[in-house]
């Protein structure tokens, strides 16, 4: 029979080992700041979308940004994207574009320097995004003829972003930044629509790894 043990002075030892998971109440609704998680566990996930038209000419801008609040030590963020780039009917348009993940702690910011990069490829060396290294890189608009500029193409991207040191509680923002250069690109609508009638939807999804 066991023994019960009351009062406020607490139990000054417990011997190790003695303790297994049928001895703790399934109402004891212990924080899950208190539980070590292995590492590679997903802690949280956090996802946004949108859907209204955005056109960005020969400018540098963020297309979509999340923030995700740490609930882990030195854990690793999963960023994955997906983005819809409207068509248009011009067989030849010279017009670049960059996309690229970048990511700060703190409050966001409209100025991409500010944020450090995370993946791309730095020997992407035309139309650079200040600050940031593209991982989507592009000299021209795809070929379009007729009905292409009611069409909508699709690129998308994922990045493990490892070596982070934040503390638990940190708030950290995540965004998706483009720059176009010599012209301008639709995004969740094609060039000749209104995202009321047809287009597709942008969306940046961050998991926190236990690190």
């Amino acid at each position: 029979m066991g023994t019960t043990i009351s009062g406020a002075t607490g139990i000054d030892k417990v011997q190790d080992g003695t303790i297994v998971n049928a001895d703790i109440n399934s109402s004891a609704a212990i924080a899950g700041t208190k539980l070590v998680m292995p590492t590679g566990s997903v802690l949280q996930v956090v996802h946004t979308e949108d859907g209204t038209k955005q056109t960005l000419s020969s400018t540098t801008a963020k297309l979509i940004e999340t923030s995700i609040t740490m609930k882990g030590v030195n854990s690793s963020l999963l960023i994955r994207a997906n983005v819809p780039i409207g068509g248009d009917d011009n067989g030849n348009s010279d017009v670049d574009i960059s996309l690229g993940f970048g990511y700060k702690s703190g409050s966001a910011s409209s100025t991409s320097t500010d944020y450090s990069k995370a993946g791309g490829r730095n020997a992407y060396a035309r139309n650079r995004i200040d600050g940031i290294d593209s991982w989507f890189n592009s000299d021209t608009k795809q070929h379009g003829e007729g009905y292409d500029n009611h069409w909508v193409l699709h690129t998308g991207h994922e990045y493990l972003k490892t070596g982070l040191t934040y503390a638990a509680g940190t708030v950290v923002q995540v965004a998706l930044w483009c720059r176009t250069n010599s012209g301008s690109y639709d995004f969740c609508c094609a060039e000749n629509k209104a995202d009321t009638d047809a287009g597709m939807v942008m969306s940046l999804n961050i998991t926190e790894i236990a690190g």
